[in-house]
């Protein structure tokens, strides 16, 4: 989840097309940049917390990742402090809730109510 991802802006904005993710591919680009969480596992992420972008809360309060119950002044910021969290406190080896590198270590501290949240981001990495 801390590799490059390959992708570019351009590749997430074309998946993202028509939902409310439209043309955020550059922000997902940034984070990942910025913070070296992988773009792929970012917008995949946002994908299947808010719906594609449609959530109420992602329509209202800018947050597409369900995070905190938090508004933010547009879905570029939410994108930004989500991944610097998620890069320090759950990649980062010194990292509050670091519990290992991969999906599935992410799984059991970020979402341990869901066995199946790992398969469902690998669903739309995958596809990416």
């Amino acid at each position: 989840m801390s590799s490059v991802s390959g992708l570019n802006a351009e590749i997430l904005n074309q998946k993202a097309q028509g939902t409310g993710m439209t043309g955020l591919g550059e922000a997902f680009m940034a984070a990942e940049r910025n913070y070296g969480v992988n773009a792929g596992f970012l917008f995949s992420l946002a994908v299947i917390e808010s719906g594609w972008g449609n959530s109420g809360m992602a329509s209202q309060d800018n947050n597409l990742f369900g995070f905190g119950s938090k508004s933010f002044s547009s879905k570029e910021a939410c994108i930004d402090y989500v991944a610097q969290f998620i890069g320090e406190s759950y990649l980062s080896s010194n990292g509050k809730y670091f519990r290992g590198g991969t999906l599935a270590d992410l799984n059991k501290i970020y979402c341990p109510a869901s066995t199946g949240w790992s398969d469902k981001i690998m669903s739309v990495w995958n596809g990416l």
